[in-house]
């Protein structure tokens, strides 16, 4: 089987920015990690893993961070109400901003029993809880 190259790298883009398919935590989450800043983010020590609607409350919206050391994982939670997909991933590039303990984060730890907090967690940070206690 045989394809005209210029067809199919036409097709491929066609599809690539067809995003009708998504549904409004899908096309935050595609919004999110295209637009952060991955090169500021590591400068703070972060990278983004992932970002999604939160399975616990759907009405937030979830960004995941590992930190450049991979010892910790970080999340932050936004509210989504209801709002349109580029509103919340405004809110999310608003807080991205700010520095990473002025967030209103969570982490744990991904060496087992480690106890220590991410050098830099907040005082407001809290342990989040990952599987089996």
């Amino acid at each position: 089987m045989t394809f005209n190259a210029e067809q199919y790298d036409a097709e491929v883009a066609r599809v690539a920015a067809d995003h009708s398919w998504e549904r409004p935590q899908d096309t935050t989450a595609r919004l999110v990690i295209e637009g952060a800043e991955a090169a500021a983010l590591a400068d703070r020590g972060h990278r983004i893993s992932w970002a999604a609607a939160d399975y616990r409350d759907p009405s937030l919206f979830v960004v995941s961070f590992m930190t450049t050391d991979n010892n910790f994982q970080v999340f932050v939670r936004v509210p989504r109400d209801g709002r349109d997909p580029d509103s919340v991933a405004k809110d999310v590039f608003g807080l991205l901003r700010k520095q990473p303990s002025k967030w209103p984060a969570t982490f744990h730890s991904i060496q087992p029993k480690v106890t220590a907090r991410p050098s830099m967690a907040g005082w407001r940070w809290k342990r989040e809880h990952i599987g089996i206690r």
